[in-house]
């Protein structure tokens, strides 16, 4: 039952990148950049509760490394979505 839930978060984090780039394409920047921001926070709560035996997409190197980067990401992706002005 786990792997199916990690597999369905993987694809959900997937589709997630790929609506949040359609939303960027069409000029909209903080809600396409949220959209992002929101897409990792769920590959971190998947990685978080992800088994450590398992393999995944969501597992690049040890589960600390795969935990402080998409924190790190999380955080950047974030502010600068809220911090940027909307373009004119």
């Amino acid at each position: 039952m786990r792997a199916q839930t990690s597999r369905l978060i993987s694809y959900l984090v997937v589709a997630m990148i790929l609506v949040s780039i359609a939303v960027l394409a069409t000029g909209n920047f903080r809600i396409g950049s949220l959209g992002v921001s929101a897409s990792l926070a769920l590959a971190l709560i998947g990685r978080i509760l992800q088994p450590s035996g398992r393999r995944s997409w969501l597992v690049v190197r040890s589960r600390a490394v795969d935990l402080i980067t998409l924190s790190v990401l999380l955080a950047a992706v974030t502010s600068l979505a809220l911090i940027v002005p909307q373009p004119a």
